[in-house]
């Protein structure tokens, strides 16, 4: 996924997002749901691939969703997203991704 996106995200896409988000991290126990935090980052990524975001984002998403995995006592889907989201930071765009990001993807590989 490189090059140009297809389009930008629209609102609805924007606002899953951040739902994702919002599931994953409140501190809030009647929002925070890390299940559901999974199944929507996964609907994020299916979006942000098929319009082929910046590949710093969707590697921003898929080290966030391995996270999540990690939580869960997962430890092979979170090293796949993990793996993923470095293969994305090694690539084109991979520069654009917060300094942070690498290193976390890679911690949380390791």
């Amino acid at each position: 996924t490189g090059g140009k996106a297809e389009r930008p995200p629209t609102k609805e896409e924007i606002e899953l997002l951040q739902k994702s988000f919002a599931t994953f991290y409140s501190s809030n126990p009647s929002v925070r749901n890390v299940p559901q935090a999974v199944e929507l980052l996964g609907k994020c990524l299916t979006i942000w691939e098929d319009t082929k975001q910046s590949r710093d984002e969707i590697a921003g998403l898929l080290r966030v969703r391995g996270d999540a995995y990690m939580e869960l006592r997962q430890p092979l889907d979170a090293e796949k997203d993990y793996a993923k989201a470095i293969e994305y930071l090694d690539g084109p765009d991979g520069n654009k991704a917060d300094p942070e990001e690498r290193p976390a993807s890679r911690l949380g590989r390791a």
